[in-house]
């Protein structure tokens, strides 16, 4: 090419470079954007939850130890330690009680509205760092995730989900890092996250997988294999000493026994449900569920073979190593949830919340994927047929998600909801006289909503492993003494209907044979006749 040509092309190419205030706009667009997402989500969560945040009987729990705590009485609840759950959520339910200053249930609406925002930030992050920093990509993430109405409202119950997403978002956004620039103190915050995510929910063992794949291919860790020592230690050992706390002075490290009870085909139809409402909010038949999660493994599966094809998947991961620690997670999470419903818990439920973190890998895996294949294949139609699809998804999702955020506004949900705020049955509750004795199959409600301590209709089979109690005669035997000395009544309440694994309210009567103190629209207290306690309730 002659000089004179060479020198009008370069300043051609001067000209048509991006001036520096249009690259300043550029690089700020994304953080403006982000910010503007997290405040949108905190005026949605901030507004939905005007009764608080949702309430049930794993909340009871959470709010019970968060207040304990605070008391100087430790990680207690419901009068012995707390070795059913983690420590990681009512830790934060404390520190956030006493930051504000507030009750823990009122400080709790704030932790939980700052979440939902932080999350969405996180996952768009983590989408961004996926494909190339793409901000359509993160835009398109953020919005899934306040467009999700089984999402959101995980975000808004208390329960441990929406921490441990948050741990679980910066640890493997850290993790990825690590992998790239090969710095040790990403290596090692990414491990604490993941540490303190595993001390939040047992499941988050599944974390384990994308943590060892860390090590295995960092390029420190390989050389010199004694410095994922101290990753490995900061991540086990918050889980691992809480288990051994629990062992000492609890007699047991997570209230769970080994039994067998594989799950059955309804467990099987529940997943492909939760899974499914959390894609899309749309009622179809089962099999079209079970036929769409069939289809999105399917697709995921296709996407790594085509990639494999034009570049070994190795070169891949280095390139987007989060994609592939997602997918990590995301396996080993499914396995952890079939082998503890199969060996530990019969009672973990295939439900959007469980599966919350699941449906978060599945988020970053597929726009990554499309991504990597468009790039891969120089075929931009697979991106932004992803585009079309994640653009429908969020309308369909956003109006369902707008209509149920309206039905909290009036109504709360749950516990905390103004169906159980104005029970009469709870009321009547309220003015037992003090020392009076309750026995419920709502035990938790009552404990929540009223002053009066409240103790559980005794159990014929433990929820978790299916087991008998074989202790449950005696305790009846009590209970029904103490209702018919006057010591104590017997609640019924007829909207918990979920605890199979208790007498029914025949089954108590004729155990018992109390009397009818008072018969209310929503539940009905049993007792001794006695005048003075039947004149208090009426």
């Amino acid at each position: 090419m002659p000089s004179h040509e060479r020198q009008h092309l370069v300043q051609h190419n001067q000209s048509q470079s991006p001036t520096t205030p249009q690259w300043g706009a550029r690089r700020w667009l994304w953080p403006s954007i982000a910010a503007m997402g997290v405040a949108g989500a905190m005026a949605l969560g901030w507004w939905r939850t005007s009764y608080g945040p949702a309430v049930g009987p794993d909340g009871v729990m959470y709010l019970e130890t968060a207040e304990s705590l605070l008391a100087g009485r430790g990680l207690w609840a419901d009068g012995v330690p707390m070795t059913h759950y983690g420590p990681g959520y009512p830790l934060l339910l404390a520190i956030a009680a006493l930051v504000q200053g507030e009750g823990v249930f009122e400080s709790s609406r704030w932790l939980h509205t700052s979440l939902l925002g932080l999350n969405a930030l996180l996952l768009g992050q983590a989408v961004r760092a996926s494909t190339g920093r793409s901000v359509l990509a993160g835009v398109l993430a953020m919005l899934l995730l306040l467009t999700c109405e089984p999402a959101v409202r995980a975000h808004h119950t208390i329960a441990s989900e929406a921490l441990f997403v948050a741990l679980m978002l910066a640890g493997l956004l850290l993790l990825s890092r690590s992998l790239r620039s090969g710095g040790h103190w990403s290596l090692l915050f990414g491990a604490a996250s993941l540490g303190l995510a595993m001390a939040t929910r047992y499941a988050g063992v599944a974390l384990l997988a994308p943590l060892l794949l860390t090590l295995l291919a960092h390029p420190s860790t390989r050389q010199r294999p004694l410095l994922a020592l101290p990753a490995l230690v900061l991540t086990c050992s918050p889980l691992g000493l809480w288990l051994a706390r629990n062992a000492l002075i609890g007699g047991t490290a997570t209230n769970r026994a080994l039994f067998y009870h594989p799950p059955n085909s309804g467990y099987l139809t529940d997943f492909a449900r939760a899974l499914h409402g959390l894609l899309l909010s749309v009622e179809v038949p089962g099999w079209l569920e079970a036929l769409g999660l069939v289809l999105v493994t399917g697709l995921i599966a296709g996407a790594l073979a085509m990639l494999h094809r034009r570049r070994p998947l190795i070169a891949v991961a280095r390139k987007q190593p989060l994609a592939l620690l997602w997918l990590a997670f995301a396996l080993a999470y499914t396995i952890v949830l079939a082998a503890t419903r199969t060996f530990v818990d019969a009672q973990t439920p295939a439900d959007s919340r469980i599966l919350l973190p699941l449906w978060m890998a599945l988020v970053v895996i597929i726009i990554s994927l499309a991504y990597a294949v468009s790039q891969a294949t120089g075929k931009r139609a697979f991106w932004w047929a992803l585009v079309l699809v994640s653009v429908v998804a969020i309308g369909i999702n956003g109006t369902y998600t707008w209509e149920r955020s309206r039905s909290w506004h009036r109504n709360g949900s749950r516990y905390s909801g103004k169906t159980w705020r104005r029970s009469p049955t709870i009321a009547a509750v309220s003015c037992l006289p003090t020392g009076t004795i309750v026995y419920s199959n709502g035990y938790d409600v009552i404990r929540f909503l009223t002053n009066h301590e409240a103790l559980t209709v005794p159990r014929h089979t433990n929820p978790n492993s299916l087991q008998p109690y074989p202790d449950y005669a005696g305790k009846l035997e009590a209970m029904c003494q103490a209702a018919a000395t006057g010591r104590g009544v017997v609640v019924y309440l007829r909207e918990v209907t979920w605890r199979d694994y208790m007498p029914d309210r025949e089954a108590i009567v004729d155990a018992c044979e109390l009397s009818v103190l008072q018969e209310l629209d929503d539940g009905i207290i049993y007792g001794s006749a006695d005048a003075r306690l039947d004149q208090t309730l009426r």
